[in-house]
């Protein structure tokens, strides 16, 4: 019986350029979580994700597109973090020019 007890990092070591400029990262990094509720049927649930504000508002919609893309395609849940002038706030005035498109992927 295969270990479910391996560690995950998400960190950026052991990735090309090409996958950290892609959502190529995100299904890497969940390949083990989508392999297994695939084996259980389970559904999987992404609860608590975003984009710390010490981001580029351009550039974090590029992360929440590239997530997105593995999120539909896999069909996992998720609740994006949204907290106002703490860090994550999509509802900021920062975000301003970026919130219609941004919302495109929650």
């Amino acid at each position: 019986m295969r270990s479910y007890l391996s560690q995950v990092t998400t960190g950026f070591a052991g990735f090309s350029e090409d996958e950290l400029l892609s959502a190529k990262y995100f299904l890497k990094i969940f390949a083990e979580a989508i392999q297994v509720a695939e084996e259980r049927d389970v559904a999987l649930y992404c609860g608590e994700y975003g984009v710390i504000d010490r981001v580029a508002p351009e550039d974090a919609v590029k992360w929440y597109a590239m997530i997105n893309e593995v999120f539909t395609k896999y069909g996992i849940g998720r609740s994006a973090w949204n907290y106002k002038v703490m860090d994550f706030g999509i509802s900021d005035a920062r975000m301003d020019q970026v919130r219609d498109e941004l919302l495109k992927y929650l």
